[in-house]
Parts: structure tokens; C-alpha cells; sequence
């Protein structure tokens, strides 16, 4: 089965007609697509935010195949799906963002990630939306000072490619930088 989750970016702040697309080719295979929608096409996005479309196929038996479609609360195991989904996908835009972060090279304050649209397709044709998914909310940072050349951005999609992450020691120095204010015993 194909899935799509759509994330609402808040605060991602990446300059406007900069649209990213980024790939993992190894199983299970994701596309992302990140970009700002343009103003009135999305109405439950606020100005300036976001959308990251995350696209992936997940193995589901023909028995449990059956049962997403059906109405009403979903099955635990349709819901392990979508954990496993959910999961998959935020782990996935998360890494791209800290990728951002890092070959950027600065520091802000961290977006926000939330969910917006979940949609399933047997084909990868028509697309069903599932109604009532909830909301979750996740927190990471995302600075905004080198502009986005092609050289740049063409390095970042061979970083994703490649299935690296941003280093620990760049994590770490924006986790300090955003709680230097909150608790000073952790200013460097």
C-alpha cells in the first residue's frame, strides 16, 4: 500500500520559490517534497508555513487491506500501520531539516511540525483521505542564514542519498544554543 502524510512546517522559514525534493532509494523507498503552497490553496495553513508531502509504500496483508477502507475507529492493526507510517515519515522529514539546519549553518528557533493530511492508495492512483487522523505536533530547529544555491541544495540531496545525518555535534551546540535563555546552566 502507498501512503502520503502531509506535515504543516511552522516556522521553517527556507526562502519563498525554494521548493526542495529529496529521496531515500533504499527500501522502504520515501520521497519528500517540501514547499510553500501558494496563499488561499491550502486554508488550514497559516501564511508562511509549509508543507512537507512524504510519500512511501508499506507492506499490508490483503485481509487488513481490507479494513482501511471500512468506516468507523480503525482496527489496531490498520492503526500499527499507520504508527509505522507516521514514524517512518517524521523520522525522514526530521533528518532532511536537521540536514537543512546543519549545511545552512546557523541557528533559530525551532520549527514546528504538524500534521496535516493523511491519505492511502492501493495503486498510487486515487488516493484516499483519512478523515479524523488527530494531530500530533514535533518540535526540531531549522536556521536560516545561507542562502539555498544549486551547489547547496545539490549537496544536500547527496547527503540524503546517502543516508547521512547531521553530525551529533552540530545537534547538540543548537539543543544548547535554544535552551541557553531557558536554563543558563547549559550556556556553553
Amino acid at each position: 500500500m502507498y501512503f502520503r502524510i502531509e506535515w504543516a512546517v511552522k516556522g521553517i522559514d527556507l526562502p519563498k520559490g525554494h521548493d526542495q525534493n529529496y529521496q531515500k532509494t533504499d527500501q522502504p523507498a520515501i520521497n519528500l517534497q517540501l514547499y510553500q503552497p501558494a496563499e488561499g490553496r491550502e486554508p488550514n495553513l497559516a501564511k508562511g508555513d509549509w508543507l512537507g508531502v512524504v510519500e512511501t509504500e508499506e507492506a499490508v496483508s490483503d485481509r487488513l487491506r481490507t479494513k482501511f477502507a471500512a468506516p468507523g475507529t480503525a482496527t489496531p492493526g490498520v492503526a500499527a500501520v499507520f504508527t509505522r507510517v507516521f514514524v517512518l515519515t517524521h523520522d525522514f522529514l526530521s533528518r532532511v531539516c536537521g540536514i537543512l539546519r546543519w549545511r545552512r549553518g546557523a541557528s533559530n528557533p525551532t520549527p514546528t511540525i504538524v500534521l496535516h493530511r493523511v491519505s492511502w492508495s492501493d495503486d498510487n492512483q486515487k488516493w484516499s483521505i483519512v478523515r479524523h487522523s488527530g494531530h500530533l505536533s514535533i518540535d526540531f530547529g531549522i536556521p536560516i542564514i545561507q542562502d539555498l544555491s544549486t551547489d547547496l541544495v545539490d549537496s544536500i540531496r547527496q547527503i540524503v542519498r546517502d543516508g547521512i545525518s547531521e553530525p551529533l555535534g552540530h545537534e547538540l551546540f543548537n539543543e544548547a544554543w535554544q535552551l541557553r535563555t531557558l536554563i543558563p546552566e547549559v550556556r556553553l
